[in-house]
């Protein structure tokens, strides 16, 4: 094939001639692709060669029907559709509801495949890959050229696939910036392994019965040319005037629908059509039920867009992942939550992501596309048996930036501690949450790493609690997504050094790596760090302390601290911490059963170290006591513990149910070992409970769980059940564990089964009737026990909140009410999206707390009898009265609340300050009659939409540079009536109020402090500083200047007034200002 040879040409001299040499060259240009194309559209994994074969032999037979005026791609492309189409019929494959004309999408130019097929380009492509450093080459050498997944190259080459995941990225990353500009366009896009190009080729021309032309095959520079060309296809570039789109998800009609049956009929028209044709319209969110046998089993899926036109995104990943509850535990032994569930974004913006949802397992989306900003989305549970479709992920486009800290001669700083946050613009339209800001130490190097960001304004500075550097250029950038930014964060150096660094080795002299340090052992969060491989540390001082202490927590066991402990002085970066190595000894554990005294030989056992200092103060939350271990058989019950010296626990689960579990046992481990222990496991025991009120009357349905306490003494802090713990879910703040939960029946009672002599059991109780309480149990015996709790007598109150619309501009919005509907019950928390309503009296006591359902209905269950106001609190309105009540004890009340006053109001502001759009900072407003300040999230146009309470308002701009944060006040306040729909501009205008404070005898007022008041704009009193001082000439200046009228005293709470001044409708006002004598 000539240079000037396109596969059009090509294949038109075959419709001419016949020539098989020339069909050859259209499958050496072509198939590289539609292979990529059909390993994605196949709806059995194994049949893309197949599907390439059957194109070229429908091609061969229908040349005729081809119009040589249009592009061959597209055409061969709609073929390989129909007959994807064809087998998925065949084999009765349910598939997403899409059309696979967005396979194919229209692009200007040519595109580099003329360059793909040329030796130059090949061993460009070589190089980009031998260029790349160790460890990242080999991950991705055996990605791209030998197509394994990121699991299988984890397994490979011994790495954990979180790391090989992190270094396939980066490598990909390093390619964009060596390889042209034509093939890094796509480089998430990524080879698939299969039978190969060679094979079908074969197969493919020996089916012509002319056999002799597979000389013309893939020898030589031919071969390279296919090679690269398959290259250039999986970085994602533009091949013969077309982008070709792979969806990870095939979509096709499902079999058997109307949609189906036309598109099997109707004539491929994919070349007719443009980008902005094969737009879809804005797709919304939807949760389906799946059918009854695949209830297993659920779906995320989504398209993924562009925020400014809407046009799709492909070749990008999506990613699940999960985790346990609210708590993700670093713990190896207890981290049996699955891997990551990546899938590539496919053909028109599209993926899905299927797996089979556990109970209490967090799920996590990152959706990541190139050239964009990370989306990421999280529920705390999904439930089974769904699909739920996104709809349109709106991304941001997004800007790398490359930041470097350097001091005023250009030298690197490291460990200097750099803020990069958002200020304005850039994310008001981006669905899901945008990554929008750095907060890091700078490494030996003083990098800051690479951040893609979406565009927007941001402020550069030292983070707020960072005291040893000041940032002194630049102090805010602007990022347009797209262009690259590489910076030099310029500092200076204005504290000392708050940080304590050295280097810890064990008794020989060798280093420690991996050893935590810290400054208090009791309280390991105050701060630590861990060594490095060499065994240094660096240590960053919070407080002002001028020397502190060093330790190693007890959590590890493996080390003790030399000598005796002292103090450091902070600054210190030079200390020698030398530890010593402390060796496991033997503790021997006897297991019986204390009812007859024969070894119990069914168990699991574990042990930790004592976490507890003091009667009540849980050090570190010991989660894992009540993770079950699973029992093994141990003969005589005898077993011997590898532990190292410390004071610990010990916990055993015996496999016979009608023994009790053995919490917390403690014993000493000395270095000469420890005494044997000998465990006695209890029994149960039936305890017996009766509630009743102060005038004796039963209380039914009141919810009572027996608890098992790690606190001593009367405290209880949260409580999770065995279940949730077995599953890893709890830990956290969790100071005890739920073993039984009975609700009481008519006559008040309820029956438990007590573990026997347990020092740490309680009750929680909880009902209409009853307010959440703990109650401390004594000592169940063998003979069991008897509990009666008496309750004081409460009231209930429910009814509805109208009118609807304050419903429906407060509480959760539909989306959230969707998303409640993908999670499993027992998780929702949609409560917490509701409004509140609760009873409070004038002296400020709570009565009782609800929430105001979507439908506005509303329970105040267990409320205090007494006189209250009726207040509701959203976080559009913040909190309002709408009524009282007067409440006896055992009333069940039945109230309807008018809140029509409160309807939010929902104001479309377009900013301007100085006659532009405000892009630099934030836009308010502070509440006249009320003490509410609002913050309005303003786009890249300076517009915003907020909803708000119904009241009058003064609008302000803020802005942060290196004098500090400055606001600017308008010159009219604004008012918004209940329910009111309202578009307004506000125009700003930047004034400086520069005063010249004197004596009465006309010298300058050094240093003289004054207090200002606001007399025509009280409310934004809340947002300024009161107080002004004179430098060394006297002079005063307030940029920008106070809003309206402002009386200067000489005194905090009041006094004479100095001084009215105001600023003129001018740039500057110079106001002179005589104190008195």
């Amino acid at each position: 094939m000539t240079p000037t040879d396109t596969p059009e040409q090509l294949f038109q001299r075959f419709q001419q001639a016949g020539d098989p040499a020339d069909l050859a060259k259209v499958f050496d240009a072509t198939a590289p692709q539609l292979l990529l194309l059909a390993a994605h559209v196949s709806p059995d994994g194994g049949a893309a060669e197949d599907l390439l074969q059957e194109t070229f032999l429908q091609a061969m037979q229908r040349a005729e029907q081809w119009d040589a005026e249009r592009p061959l791609l597209p055409w061969l492309a709609g073929i390989l559709r129909h007959r994807a189409q064809d087998l998925a019929r065949k084999l009765r494959l349910r598939r997403p509801k899409a059309e696979l004309s967005d396979l194919v999408v229209a692009a200007d130019g040519a595109g580099p495949l003329a360059e793909a097929e040329s030796n130059e380009l090949l061993r460009r492509v070589q190089a980009a890959l031998d260029s790349l450093q160790s460890p990242f080459r080999e991950a991705l050498v055996l990605r791209l050229v030998h197509g394994l997944q990121p699991t299988e190259i984890a397994h490979a080459l011994g790495r954990p696939p979180a790391t090989v995941r992190g270094q396939l990225k980066r490598g990909l990353e390093v390619l964009r910036g060596v390889l042209p500009a034509s093939l890094a366009s796509g480089l998430a896009m990524l080879l698939l392994p299969g039978r190969g190009v060679a094979a079908t080729r074969a197969a493919l021309l020996a089916a012509t019965g002319r056999e002799k032309v597979t000389a013309v095959a893939l020898g030589g520079s031919s071969r390279s040319a296919v090679w690269v060309t398959s290259i250039a296809c999986m970085l994602g570039v533009f091949v013969g005037g077309y982008f070709l789109f792979f969806n990870t998800v095939p979509v096709a009609p499902p079999s058997g629908t109307v949609e189906a049956a036309e598109a099997a009929e109707q004539p491929s028209s994919e070349s007719d059509k443009t980008v902005a044709e094969l737009v879809e319209p804005r797709r919304e969110v939807t949760v389906v039920t799946k059918a009854a046998d695949q209830q297993d089993t659920s779906t995320l899926r989504g398209r993924c867009v562009r925020v400014t036109d809407g046009l799709p995104l492909e070749g990008g990943t999506a990613t699940v992942s999960f985790g346990r509850g609210r708590f993700m535990t670093q713990d190896e032994e207890f981290r049996n939550w699955p891997d990551p569930i990546e899938v590539r974004i496919g053909a028109g913006g599209l993926f899905a992501i299927e797996w089979q949802p556990k109970k209490l397992q967090r799920v996590y989306l990152e959706v990541a596309t190139p050239g964009h900003s990370t989306a990421t989305e999280e529920w705390i549970s999904l439930r089974s048996g769904i699909d739920v479709d996104l709809g349109d992920i709106a991304l941001l486009p997004g800007c790398l930036l490359q930041a470097r800290v350097v001091d005023e001669q250009g030298a690197p700083v490291p460990r200097a501690w750099i803020s990069i946050e958002r200020r304005s613009g850039g994310v008001a339209d981006a669905s899901f949450q945008m990554w929008r800001s750095i907060d890091r130490k700078s490494d030996e190097q003083g990098l800051l790493g690479d951040e893609l960001l979406p565009p927007g304004t941001y402020g550069v500075a030292s983070r707020h609690d960072e005291a040893l550097y000041k940032v002194l250029r630049p102090t805010h950038i602007e990022l347009d997504g797209v262009t690259p930014r590489t910076i030099d964060i310029v500092v200076r150096r204005t504290g000392v050094e708050r940080s304590i660094a050295g280097r810890v080795t064990d008794q020989s002299g060798q280093a420690v790596a991996g050893l935590i340090v810290c400054l208090d052992p009791d309280y390991v969060d105050l701060g630590k760090t861990v060594t490095e491989a060499d065994g240094s540390f660096y240590l960053p001082i919070q407080y002002p302390r001028k020397t502190q202490p060093l330790g190693i927590p007890a959590t590890e066991q493996r080390y003790r601290l030399l000598g005796e402990p002292r103090e450091y002085t902070v600054g210190d970066q030079d200390v020698q911490l030398r530890v010593q190595r402390q060796p496991a000894v033997d503790v021997p554990v006897v297991v019986v059963d204390a009812r007859t005294g024969k070894p119990v030989e069914q168990f699991g056992i574990a042990h930790e170290l004592d976490y507890w200092s003091g009667e009540h103060r849980l050090v570190i939350p010991p989660d894992r006591f009540y993770r079950p271990v699973a029992p093994a058989r141990y003969t005589g019950g005898r077993t011997v513990l590898q532990v190292y010296p410390g004071q610990h626990r010990l916990m055993v689960w015996p496999e016979d149910k009608n023994l009790a579990t053995a919490y917390m046992i403690p014993f000493t481990v000395g270095a000469a070992g420890a005494e044997p222990i000998r465990v006695e496991l209890q029994g149960y025991a039936e305890a017996k409970l009766l509630l009743k009120d102060e005038s004796g009357q039963p209380m039914p349905g009141v919810e009572v769980r027996l608890t098992h306490s790690l606190a001593s003494g009367p405290h209880f802090g949260s409580m999770w059940s065995v279940e949730e713990f077995a599953l890893g879910v709890g830990g956290g703040r969790s100071t005890g564990v739920a073993l039984q939960t009975q609700t009481t029946d008519a006559e008040g009672r309820a029956v438990f089964r007590a573990p026997i002599a347990e020092q740490r059991l309680g009750l929680q109780l909880s009902g209409t009737w009853v307010r959440w309480q703990r109650r401390p149990i004594g000592v169940v015996g063998r003979e069991g026990a008897t509990w009666e709790i008496t309750l004081p007598a409460l009231a209930r109150v429910h009814g509805t909140v109208g009118p609807d619309a304050f419903l429906q501009r407060t509480g959760p919005s539909p989306e959230e009410i969707l998303a409640d509907s993908m999670v499993r019950s027992e998780n929702s928390e949609l409560h917490y999206s509701c409004a509140s309503i609760w009873l409070e009296s004038k002296s400020g006591e709570h009565g009782g707390r609800g929430f105001v359902r979507p439908d506005g209905s509303f329970v105040i269950d267990a409320a205090k009898p007494g006189n209250y106001q009726i207040r509701i609190e959203d976080d559009h309105i913040g909190q309002v009265t709408v009524g009282e009540l007067q409440l006896q004890a055992g009333e069940d009340r039945e109230i309807a609340v008018d809140a029509s006053k409160f309807v939010p109001a929902r104001l479309t502001a377009s900013v301007f300050v100085d006659g532009a759009p405000w892009l630099r900072g934030e836009f308010g407003l502070i509440g006249v009659d009320h003490r509410e300040t609002v913050d309005v999230n303003l786009g890249s146009d300076g517009r915003g939409t907020v909803l708000t309470r119904p009241a009058r308002y003064l609008p302000y701009v803020s802005w942060q540079d290196d004098a500090g944060t400055h606001k600017l006040f308008a010159a009219d306040r604004t008012s918004l009536a209940s329910g009111s729909d309202a578009t307004q501009s506000f125009f700003f205008e930047q004034r400086v109020l520069r005063l010249q404070v004197v004596n009465s005898d006309g010298t300058p007022a050094k240093d003289q402090l004054l207090f200002a008041s606001l007399v025509d704009y009280p409310e934004a009193y809340r947002m300024i500083r009161g107080a002004v001082r004179a430098d060394a000439d006297g002079m005063v200046t307030l940029d920008p200047a106070l809003p309206g009228r402002v009386e200067l005293r000489l005194t905090r709470d009041g006094g004479s007034v100095v001084a009215t001044i105001a600023s003129e409708p001018r740039p500057t006002t110079e106001v002179r200002v005589v104190l008195p004598k």
